[in-house]
């Protein structure tokens, strides 16, 4: 495998394995009749339209997926879910504004928070055979009387491991509390395809992104931005300029539109059929006894649970090197195989063969009750303060300044303000005095 990064990404291309991995194309992405992509990789020229003043081919694109997604206005993004992101919390509220936010949120969101100067109230939930639970109606209810200052609610659904928030009850909580309910949808791009409409927007989220690049036929950083609001229509590309790059990848943004045809024709009947195809795997996951993410999950993807089946994070490397799979993730708490309807059957013959080839071993029940670190500081002042940089074994007890958060998943294990409680790896940020 070469030293360059082109040379690299040849070679990983070259691997005849299974990609239970992003994105969704799993390497099976026929644009242009096949011609060499350099030729279609253009700027603002004439014809071309413009992204953050759209009124051509794009601003048509965006109102077709708003369509398509039941939203009051839709933008598209060549930044991934970051962006679109950075932009939904830009319009939650004032730099000061506090958010009540589910803990297991991605980096992303702490970066833009930290950014925006806007203060995350956690919310923390048990976790039960590595799968971290999602917030209860009851846990937001109780955090809104306890909150009433708070500007914004913001989740993630579905999580990194498939599990998916009642989204219908927790929009309803925000709005009876006149809050805003902003979600973190980017796994979820599919889910207003699938027999029952499991979508956020649907469901009654104010905003939600989606990244359409992790189980759709797209480019990795294709992604979009939606609100049910028609009010904040206007407002999505206005946000999204304050972050974005002036030079969004025209490559990206054609894929986001042959998605958009392939979505309006043979896509759902696809995706459904992939998702029938996974319940298949869950099927053959109980028959074996294995233990996997609880319902309400999302039909998409497999989550096998490691530690609580009695394997390790090696051993099911090993398993997955063994059967040609690379997965989207293995954690010693849980494993995540990403399923979508570019897999061939040959590769979900793969997936089955390597849930009959696991050991049998008694389950270990897995239950770690809610827990947050001390919050010393805001994040934003964490991130402002002097700092200085500590061996691992040294930062314990020191104030993090910085995010750490291995991606994948992106979970943070420490927000900036929060004192270090656990030995991470590497060296860490910290607060030089307080």
């Amino acid at each position: 495998m070469g030293d360059s990064l082109y040379e690299r990404i040849l070679a990983l291309g070259e691997r005849e394995v299974s990609r239970f991995h992003m994105p969704g194309h799993k390497g099976r992405l026929a644009l242009f009749g096949g011609q060499p992509f350099a030729r279609y990789d253009l700027t603002e020229i004439p014809g071309a339209d413009s992204l953050y003043d759209a009124g051509d081919v794009i601003a048509d694109c965006e109102a077709a997926y708003a369509g398509l997604y039941g939203a009051a206005g839709t933008a598209l993004s060549a930044g991934g879910s970051t962006l679109c992101i950075q932009a939904m919390l830009a319009l939650a509220g004032p730099p000061g504004s506090r958010i009540l936010a589910a803990r297991g949120c991605h980096a992303a969101a702490i970066h833009a928070m930290t950014l925006l100067d806007l203060d995350p109230i956690w919310m923390a939930t048990d976790s039960r055979d590595g799968f971290p639970e999602p917030v209860s109606p009851d846990q937001l209810a109780a955090m809104l009387d306890a909150h009433p200052q708070a500007a914004a609610v913001y989740l993630t659904s579905p999580t990194y491991d498939g599990r998916l928030s009642d989204i219908g009850a927790l929009a309803a909580l925000c709005h009876a509390h006149g809050k805003k309910l902003l979600v973190d949808g980017a796994h979820g791009a599919h889910l207003p395809f699938l027999a029952d409409n499991l979508h956020p927007i649907h469901l009654g989220a104010d905003f939600c992104c989606d990244s359409l690049h992790k189980t759709l036929p797209v480019l990795t950083g294709g992604a979009l931005l939606h609100t049910a609001d028609p009010a904040m229509a206007g407002r999505l590309k206005d946000a999204m300029r304050l972050f974005g790059s002036t030079s969004p990848s025209y490559l990206i943004l054609a894929s986001i539109d042959a998605a958009r045809v392939w979505l309006e024709t043979d896509g759902p009947a696809a995706l459904r059929a992939a998702c029938d195809r996974m319940a298949r795997v869950y099927d053959l996951c109980r028959e074996e006894g294995w233990i996997t993410v609880p319902p309400a999950r999302d039909p998409m993807r497999l989550t096998l649970a490691v530690a609580a089946n009695g394997w390790t994070a090696a051993e099911l490397r090993t398993a997955c090197d063994a059967h040609r799979i690379e997965p989207e993730l293995i954690g010693e708490d849980y494993a995540v195989f990403l399923g979508a309807p570019m897999l061939a059957e040959e590769d979900w013959s793969r997936l089955e063969a390597l849930c009959r080839s696991m050991p049998h071993r008694a389950p270990r029940p897995i239950h770690r009750p809610a827990h947050l670190p001390e919050r010393v500081m805001s994040p934003r002042e964490a991130f402002a303060r002097p700092r200085r940089l500590l061996p691992a074994a040294e930062a314990v007890g020191h104030i993090a300044a910085q995010v750490n958060a291995p991606c994948p998943p992106g979970i943070p294990l420490v927000v900036p303000g929060e004192r270090i409680e656990q030995q991470l790896e590497g060296e860490i940020w910290c607060v030089a005095a307080v």
